[in-house]
């Protein structure tokens, strides 16, 4: 008997060391602050110095080029590859920036992270940040829950600038309540099978990204929105689209030096952008996404200039609401329309135009390099797209008529 309690001590202390090892749910969620990227910051500056720009438009540049991105987020686990750890964030968190500061502990220790996937459909986006510590074991993603389920928020809601670890409790009210039923009108959505959880954990500002964990301290979402016009609802992104955003970062990770998947996923992106640029029921979201930061910091300024002089009075307030609501969405706006009626003027792309033409002396390969790829048109005349691959997908850098 004496034996049998000395091995249920051993067991119970090695139970207690295996939990010790894991940590509290606390030590796997972080701030995450990013700033806009250099590109972005220079020219914003650049053109808050525009004396031929309204005072509220000088204004405008001048904030956004000074606003600081802040959220939630957390670690996951199971997908270590070294000491290379993957963590999930909302996409509009990291948007705009290159280099996402990840804390810990409010603050005082910070992570370089790097942006490896961009979710296109859903706010979410994959980071990789090295962890010698091993207290942040992170979160198992959920494979099922149910309604009326039991479910807590965690993340830094922002409080003078400074984000503040909390935790609260709701319960699940609708595990998949559809985006039609959200906004019907919203042609942006993720699809027609697109839906999140509606629970009632509040969250503030700044808890954006971070976990929506069962009682078992699975991951059944990400928190990522409230509804303003009722009360004690709160959307998260199910568990189902983390898994899938985790795949293609997976994916990513695994094939970003192979010519050959490279070369495929170039060719299927320009093609779809091609098929949506020449559209009259255009999915805004995926071309918004095409448009690469570096070139929103050199041309978008350009573009909206050429917009605004060129569509009539009612769309150009649009446009203008759209730019004091988010420059940089109103200049990829602008740019998209820009490339849009280079094309519609040039009487579109030839027929069976499938993108094929890439330069061949360009390195696919090259980290941070571009691709160029010549599009023939209708009347003879080419478009050539130059694209770079960045966050896990093929962007346009430039554009140019050959």
């Amino acid at each position: 008997m004496a034996h049998f309690r000395h091995m249920l001590m051993i067991a119970a202390i090695a139970l207690i060391a295996i939990a010790c090892t894991r940590g509290t749910p606390k030590e796997s969620v972080a701030y995450v602050r990013t700033m806009l990227s250099e590109d972005l910051r220079k020219s914003f500056f650049k053109q808050s110095a525009n004396e031929d720009l309204t005072e509220t438009s000088r204004n405008k540049f001048l904030e956004a080029a000074t606003a600081e991105s802040v959220g939630s987020g957390f670690v996951v686990f199971g997908h270590d590859h070294d000491e290379i750890r993957m963590f999930i964030t909302n996409k509009h968190v990291i948007e705009g920036g290159d280099r996402p500061l990840i804390s810990f502990d409010d603050g005082h220790t910070l992570h370089v992270a790097q942006i490896l996937y961009a979710d296109p459909s859903y706010d979410l986006a994959v980071l990789t940040l090295k962890l010698y510590d091993q207290t942040h074991k992170g979160f198992g993603i959920a494979e099922k829950y149910e309604n009326t389920e039991e479910v807590s928020a965690l993340g830094y809601p922002v409080a003078k600038r400074k984000g503040t670890f909390q935790t609260t409790k709701g319960n699940i009210s609708d595990p998949c309540i559809k985006q039609s039923d959200l906004a019907p009108e919203d042609k942006e959505s993720a699809g027609g099978d697109a839906c999140w959880i509606k629970h009632t954990a509040s969250f503030d500002p700044g808890s954006s990204g971070g976990p929506l964990l069962t009682k078992s301290q699975k991951v059944a979402g990400v928190n990522t929105a409230f509804l303003p016009d009722k009360n004690s609802v709160f959307l998260a992104i199910p568990a189902t689209a983390v898994n899938r955003a985790l795949e293609h970062a997976e994916e990513t990770l695994e094939h970003r030096s192979d010519p050959e998947w490279l070369r495929n996923g170039l060719k299927s992106t320009c093609r779809k952008f091609m098929d949506e640029i020449a559209s009259s029921e255009q999915n805004y979201r995926f071309l918004h996404e095409t448009i690469s930061n570096a070139l929103v910091a050199e041309y978008g300024h350009q573009a909206l200039e050429f917009v605004m002089n060129s569509v009539s009075f009612w769309n150009g307030r649009i446009v203008s609401s759209a730019f004091h609501d988010s420059p940089i969405r109103a200049l990829r706006g602008a740019i998209l329309q820009t490339i849009a009626s280079f094309i519609k003027v040039h009487d579109g792309p030839l027929n069976d135009e499938r993108c094929q033409h890439l330069n061949a002396n360009d390195d696919i390969t090259k980290p941070g390099g571009t691709v160029r790829i010549a599009i023939n048109l209708q009347d003879k005349t080419k478009l050539e797209l130059t694209w770079t691959f960045e966050e896990g997908t093929w962007r346009l850098r430039d554009f140019n008529k050959m």
